[in-house]
């Protein structure tokens, strides 16, 4: 599943569901960190460049979250789609990491919501 179709279907959810996803994908970011670290084909210029993009993209997912918790969805799983897709461009290299963190938050939430 890509992560518009996974971000459409999240769309239809609740706010505390959609809070769900957001929680775990900030978990699930972690391992997107760790992974980037341990990859020994980054040099350090590009593994800076990745930690700092999806640095960036976790500080938009926390405002999205507060955003929720406040009880205000404007649209937010499309901004995280539009968020991602734009640091996936200052940084190509996280369109795996990306991709697959949202994929593996998602499977570990659709079922509960």
């Amino acid at each position: 599943m890509k992560a518009a179709e996974i971000i459409e279907n999240v769309s239809s959810w609740n706010i505390d569901s959609k809070i769900k996803l957001l929680e775990s994908y900030l978990k699930q970011m972690v391992i997107l960190s760790r992974s980037i670290w341990s990859n020994d084909e980054y040099d350090d210029p590009r593994m800076v460049s990745c930690f700092k993009w999806s640095n960036e993209l976790a500080h938009v997912i926390w405002n999205l979250k507060f955003e929720l918790e406040q009880g205000t969805d404007d649209n937010c799983m499309q901004r995280v789609l539009s968020n991602m897709k734009f640091y996936i461009e200052q940084e190509p290299e996280l369109a795996g990491h990306f991709g697959a963190t949202l994929k593996s938050a998602y499977e570990r939430v659709k079922n509960r919501s």
